[in-house]
């Protein structure tokens, strides 16, 4: 035991030692706008620092909590079983100035280990606040289109899941695949990115996730039609319960008058879920 707790110290004390070295020599730069950093400072300057902040607590017009807090999912995805959905921050493409939507397009474009490292150690312990301990996960990532992988050269959610999996210490499973060319959502209506999702997405022959639950993982959500078709992609390959998780979440959410609404669908559905258990 003794032992075992001066290897574990040990190792601690090597990577603090590693990452101080590394600091030393690369001068840290802003996740967001890459202006260089105090040696052991933070991971953003004091401008985004305070844009992300903004982006973070930017209150859910239904649960009025802060994002970082609020686990609201759309009508669309409530339907089709999807109640929760982890998000960091409220993402406004248009506002591309802002350090929140900055990071980003910097994970998207620039394969940037520092800023799929930061956004992870964000986001983790807002998927921890929703898992059971009594469950197994494992994370799933929603793959990159092959034409964004030749542009950009990799795929952004796999590096942004590699750094999640260290936070969480949750293995991944490469359980869903890309087929297809149906390029680029952004571009497309709602309508057209259903359509494409669901022709885009299929489960990876020979893989099981029986009597796992799954944390499914992309940057942003828009219309949801992804994580809709992905998640009934890992529900064929058994897993029993789905967590959606994104950096970024881009619902049109409406007033808070809207709230009445959006409650009514999720406890119409509660009450089918509880009547159909019912009849069994």
């Amino acid at each position: 035991m003794d032992l075992s707790i001066t290897i574990m110290e040990s190792y601690c004390l090597m990577s603090s030692l590693f990452d101080t070295l590394s600091r030393l020599i690369f001068p840290p730069r802003c996740a967001a706008c890459k202006t260089l950093l105090p040696t052991f400072g933070g991971d953003l300057c004091d401008a985004c620092q305070k844009e992300y902040i903004e982006a973070r607590e930017v209150q859910c017009p239904r649960c009025v909590q802060p994002m970082h807090l609020c686990d609201c999912s759309s009508r669309f995805l409530i339907g089709r079983g999807l109640e929760t959905i982890v998000k960091l921050y409220r993402y406004r493409p248009h506002l591309s100035h802002l350090a929140p939507n900055r990071m980003i397009f910097r994970l998207k474009k620039s394969h940037s280990d520092g800023v799929a490292s930061f956004l992870a150690q964000e986001l983790a312990p807002c998927i921890r606040r929703h898992m059971n301990p009594k469950k197994s996960y494992v994370l799933v990532g929603v793959p990159r289109s092959k034409s964004s992988i030749r542009k950009y050269g990799y795929d952004h959610v796999t590096l942004l899941l590699k750094h999640l999996s260290r936070a969480l210490d949750i293995p991944i499973v490469t359980a869903i695949e890309r087929c297809g060319k149906e390029g680029e959502q952004k571009n497309k209506s709602r309508k057209e990115r259903m359509q494409a999702a669901a022709r885009s997405f299929m489960p990876v022959e020979g893989v099981s996730l029986k009597g796992k639950s799954v944390i499914l993982v992309d940057d942003v959500v828009t219309s949801g039609a992804t994580f809709a078709t992905c998640a009934k992609a890992v529900r064929i390959l058994g897993a029993r319960g789905v967590i959606c998780a994104v950096v970024g979440s881009s619902f049109g959410y409406g007033s808070i008058a809207e709230r009445k609404v959006y409650e009514s669908v999720r406890h119409e559905i509660m009450e089918r879920t509880l009547m159909r258990y019912y009849r069994r």
